[in-house]
């Protein structure tokens, strides 16, 4: 099963413009999935590498702002893993940000 794309709060236009981001990182919304279990873990990514795990609220993930700065650049996939309790995994359809260091 595919999920929807996250959303970054910070983002206009398409760009994560460091200057706009929080200095503990930059919000992601995770559309919540259509069955939820108890157990669920998820885990967000850019370009494949897991930068960020969810904390006391499960769809809303603080991406640090070192991941993003270990990610500058143009044209950046973004998506997110939801694993269930027995291992399998369904993935998000991936949204593209421009990262902007200035």
């Amino acid at each position: 099963m595919t999920l929807q794309p996250l959303v970054i709060k910070e983002a206009v236009g398409g760009v994560i413009k460091l200057t706009g981001v929080p200095k503990e990182g930059a919000t992601a919304f995770i559309p919540e999935p259509p069955n939820p279990q108890p157990g669920d873990s998820i885990r967000v990514l850019i370009e494949d590498q897991i930068v960020a795990e969810p904390g006391a609220e499960p769809y809303k993930v603080l991406v640090p702002r070192s991941a993003l700065l270990d990610h500058i650049g143009s044209q950046k996939a973004f998506t997110y893993v939801i694993q269930n309790r027995d291992g399998n995994e369904s993935d998000s359809d991936p949204v593209m940000y421009d990262i902007d260091h200035s």
